[in-house]
């Protein structure tokens, strides 16, 4: 089918769980990939939780949709001339350039539901598009061809949009192809480390500010606090072995002081994979690999300190997301390959184990695609009723959902 804005189509086929017998709707069956957002905490319902937006790519062109839950209906609310995501001279799945340098991907858009803009990485250009009227805003035209983005998040408030941007690999802007340097080793070459800007554009206004630079410490992920536009969660990618075995990757940041606080887990490994925020933006989740085997799963409050942490031997790739109605961590993986599941570790035994309930089954085949776009990357609902994850087969993507609650 060709993507046209504001175009409707419905591809909804319901069946159960072979898990957990749940009732799970795939929204989708044709495309290249289709993609819903990464794990940040509520960037992809409506608040009414009726609607998922996600991105999806056919004949060519890429497209930033909105599926009705109930109904299976997939809106088209904004459409690009290339798919998929490039970066650094690396091969990041199906992709063509387009106009812009790129298309939609699930992990390049993220939604406020404060307002229903939705904003989207898309090459060089950073924009916003609402999901009600379809009117579209450019934040940034173009960053330049020196430079890359990371992936962006939305305030609480729903008013801005906030992204980071890195330089891109020297040999790419120098024309030196093909890219031998590997991109971390280029940038430390050059610049001793990945220097990050950190940037925040008003959805209304189009002004765009700078709250913070780092030097050396890469960032790719950004999560304003859920309840607090002024506090974020970051990344800081350190660019040696040392300094990934000593300094926590993840930080609490407040935009307005500059105040970094570290989230330092327990475990000796100091580097947490994937963290967001719990529902009340009090506490933060995350996960590493454990320096005794498998994964580390922990949650710390604003200040730093650690909750709960627990090593899981057998532990596996996944994510961690929040449970919406529970203090309880929602994963796609970490104790299982294929589950989806939660942790309630406020239920912990006396040996640190939580209690854990399945909820369904993602089934992905996590390495039939380049990149995240078979990742499940699960979030659940405002209302707590439904969970979405992208499943992997057979070279391409589709989004479900199970619904978990009446």
């Amino acid at each position: 089918m060709l993507l046209q804005k504001g175009a409707v189509f419905n591809e909804m086929i319901e069946s159960y769980d072979g898990a957990t017998g749940r009732l799970t709707r795939r929204l989708t069956v044709a495309g290249e990939y289709n993609h819903a957002p990464t794990y940040h905490y509520n960037t992809a319902f409506t608040q009414d939780s009726r609607h998922l937006v996600f991105t999806t790519a056919r004949a060519g062109k890429s497209a930033i949709v909105s599926a009705n839950l109930e109904t299976g209906d997939i809106r088209v609310l904004a459409v690009a001339d290339g798919i998929g995501a490039y970066y650094c001279g690396t091969n990041w799945g199906p992709y063509s350039a387009g106009s812009l340098g790129g298309g939609f991907c699930g992990n390049h858009i993220c939604l406020a539901p404060a307002s229903n803009w939705i904003v989207a990485v898309i090459g060089k250009r950073f924009m916003a598009v609402h999901h009600d009227t379809l009117e579209e805003r450019v934040l940034i035209d173009d960053i330049g061809k020196e430079y890359v983005y990371g992936g962006p998040g939305c305030t609480s408030d729903g008013k801005a949009g906030v992204v980071t941007y890195a330089p891109e690999h020297p040999d790419v802007v120098a024309g030196r192809w093909p890219i031998k340097r590997d991109y971390w080793q280029a940038l430390i070459e050059e610049y001793g480390g990945r220097p990050t800007v950190f940037v925040q554009a008003d959805i209304e206004s189009g002004e765009v500010q700078e709250v913070f630079r780092e030097e050396r410490a890469g960032c790719n992920h950004v999560q304003p606090n859920p309840v607090n536009p002024d506090i974020w969660l970051i990344d800081r990618d350190w660019p040696t072995t040392e300094e990934k075995r000593n300094i926590a990757r993840v930080w609490v940041l407040n935009v307005r002081t500059k105040e970094l606080t570290e989230i330092r887990p327990l475990n000796e490994y100091r580097f947490a994979t994937h963290s967001t925020w719990n529902r009340t933006g009090e506490r933060i989740y995350y996960h590493g690999p454990a320096k005794e085997g498998g994964q580390f799963v922990g949650v710390a409050d604003i200040s730093g300190r650690v909750l709960w942490e627990k090593v899981f031997r057998g532990g596996s790739v996944g994510h961690v997301s929040a449970h919406t109605q529970h203090e309880a961590i929602l994963t796609d993986g970490l104790c299982s390959t294929n589950l989806i599941s939660v942790m309630y570790y406020e239920e912990a035994d006396a040996a640190g184990a939580p209690r854990i309930e399945i909820l369904g089954s993602h089934n992905t085949d996590w390495q039939c695609m380049h990149w995240q776009y078979t990742h499940p990357h699960c979030q659940m609902s405002p209302d707590g009723k439904w969970v979405y994850y992208n499943r992997g087969s057979r070279g391409r993507s589709d989004v479900y959902v199970v619904k978990v609650a009446d």
